[in-house]
């Protein structure tokens, strides 16, 4: 079991004490939380998708269904040829609405759509990513490649994965500009990743995801907590009976803190539905580098707001509620001995492997590390051997990008 301070140099100790600067931080976060992100595009959220979609197959079948009826209804076929003609006519109809629900459902998927749009309207691009799928080695062309606005410059970042493989890592990254040329440039690379992976955020399963840790959080906060502590204070003399009153007082005042920790946890949700739905949700298939820059900025401080508020407190809650758990688990004659453990495992989950660790993650979203960027090299250096036109050198700023040049 690791102690206090082990914990506190795994996750790292370069922020800022508690309330040292949590205020004045809190405020910039919320600040920039709040700032208009410049409208891309235009789309609908997947929730408006899916209910869109349920209402239109409702929609045709009951339009089917009187349609059926006045037909059956006309005398056009007997008694016994209705019922043949309405199970016959269900199972058809089932089936074609069925098709077509399938047929649009890849305008959910952000990943098919970029993909379909850009080989469709460049095959410069298309000709050059598949040239460079090494079929020898399984490799195949990840299906996500949307324009990238990149300082006045266009790019498509082209990631190659083993067939079957559901992690998705990439084997191989080529950088293709406009005219189908690989880049050869460790800048370019950093600004495409992080472009290409902030926008995936726009995605129908981030969508999806993003709602179910709101309803997650929700019965955490709203009953699994309160519940936790109400169990540990009904046991308080028999904390106190086996000197543990210490620990225990610990524990449930890091409990007092965690509501408020785990709903400012999830605020940096509004700030990606914002930008979203700036972007056109599932629909975008370009996506900028400043906007991508913007997001970051957010992510960086919401990252240092909240470790400032709340990381040792929450280190601290989990580190007293996991060594009450060893210490209560062996005692059999503990009185609802697996209430209390129940109650002090809500508690401890929510630190560095829970909470703490989906913050961390924000830190690191679109980050090129040292494996990407060797495979990046090296599908590069295939493409320079193969006699594919390569282009590097500094990346200079260019003039901005108008849509009227595309």
């Amino acid at each position: 079991m690791e102690s206090s301070i082990e914990l506190l140099n795994r996750f790292g100790t370069d922020y800022p004490e508690p309330e040292d600067n949590a205020s004045d931080l809190r405020k910039r976060y919320f600040d920039m939380l709040a700032r208009t992100w410049v409208q891309r595009a235009r789309g609908l959220s997947y929730a408006a998708v899916v209910g869109l979609s349920i209402l239109a197959v409702c929609l045709a079948f009951l339009g089917g269904g009187i349609i059926l009826y006045f037909f059956t209804q006309s005398g056009a076929v007997g008694s016994q040829g209705k019922n043949i003609l309405s199970l016959v006519s269900i199972v058809v109809y089932g089936i074609v609405i069925g098709a077509v629900v399938l047929h649009f459902l890849p305008v959910l998927n952000i990943n098919h759509r970029t993909t379909d749009y850009t080989f469709r309207n460049y095959p410069k691009i298309r000709d050059a990513a598949y040239r460079f799928a090494d079929a020898s080695q399984g490799e195949a062309v990840r299906d996500y490649i949307p324009i990238l606005r990149i300082t006045g410059r266009t790019l498509y970042y082209i990631a190659y994965i083993k067939k079957g493989d559901r992690t998705k890592m990439p084997v191989g990254i080529l950088l293709l500009d406009d005219q189908g040329r690989a880049v050869q440039q460790d800048e370019a690379l950093v600004k495409a990743k992080l472009t290409a992976y902030i926008g995936i955020t726009c995605g129908h399963v981030n969508q999806r995801r993003a709602g179910i840790i709101r309803r997650s959080m929700k019965n955490v906060v709203g009953r699994q907590i309160p519940d936790a502590v109400r169990i540990l204070k009904s046991q308080e003399q028999q904390f106190a009976d086996r000197g543990l009153s210490p620990q225990w007082t610990s524990v449930l005042e890091g409990a007092a803190i965690l509501p408020q920790a785990l709903k400012e946890s999830i605020t940096i949700l509004d700030g990606e539905e914002a930008f979203r739905k700036a972007m056109g949700y599932a629909f975008a298939l370009e996506f900028w580098y400043d906007d991508a820059m913007k997001l970051r900025e957010l992510y960086l401080l919401y990252v240092r707001y909240f470790n400032a508020a709340y990381r040792r407190k929450i280190v601290s809650l989990t580190t007293n509620a996991s060594l009450l758990i060893q210490t209560i688990e062996p005692m059999t004659d503990w009185q609802n001995r697996n209430e209390v453990l129940t109650a002090l495992s809500t508690l401890a989950l929510a630190g560095p492997n829970g909470v703490l660790s989906r913050v961390a993650q924000k830190e690191y979203e679109g980050i090129v590390n040292e494996g990407e960027r060797k495979v990046y090299q090296e599908k590069t250096l295939q493409a320079q051997k193969m006699g594919w036109p390569v282009v590097s050198g500094v990346w200079r700023q260019r003039k901005a990008w108008n849509p009227s040049e595309r």
